[in-house]
């Protein structure tokens, strides 16, 4: 028997197509076999940090650093004219060399709106560490008359697991 490159799947030694996916064999020697089955396994999973103990339940708090533009060059203040009320956003752990607990805000098509407050972010860091859900809405975009800068407002709720 010859093993299928495409689906893994064996077919008779003598064919030239895969009578499963139909992909063109080509022949395996024993060592190549078992490497490529190996490569077809799953990764181990991760092991995450623990969960904290304490339930974050819901909060609200403003994204800071919306006045300032992203390391891409793209003006938050663009992004956020973008936003509206209800719109679901993510939040990613990310240190930097001023805050190691660091937690950046992003819009779902991966557009940077800003920061959580360096002191909310000690608090949720080890949440986004362990794999937790948290659910974050704008509640309200402000600012923008007569010249003032935009700033954003979000609902933030853990969501047990």
């Amino acid at each position: 028997m010859a093993m299928c490159r495409n689906c893994a799947k064996q077919s008779p030694e003598d064919a030239s197509y895969c009578m499963h996916c139909g992909s063109r064999m080509v022949a395996y020697s024993p060592a190549e076999a078992q490497a490529y089955l190996e490569s077809l396994r799953p990764p181990a999973p991760v092991k995450l940090p623990p969960m904290p103990k304490r339930d974050l339940g819901t909060f609200d708090s403003k994204i800071v650093g919306v006045s300032h533009d992203n390391d891409d060059g793209t003006s938050r203040q663009g992004i956020l004219r973008r936003c509206r009320a209800g719109e679901h956003l993510t939040l990613k752990h990310t240190p930097v060399q001023q805050d190691k607990n660091g937690v950046s805000v992003f819009r779902l098509n991966g557009e940077q709106v800003g920061w959580l407050s360096r002191e909310l972010a000690a608090s949720v860091a080890p949440y986004l560490d362990a794999g937790a859900r948290l659910d974050v809405t704008i509640t309200t975009v402000t600012g923008g008359e007569g010249g003032d800068f935009l700033g954003c407002n979000v609902a933030v709720a853990y969501i047990p697991q």
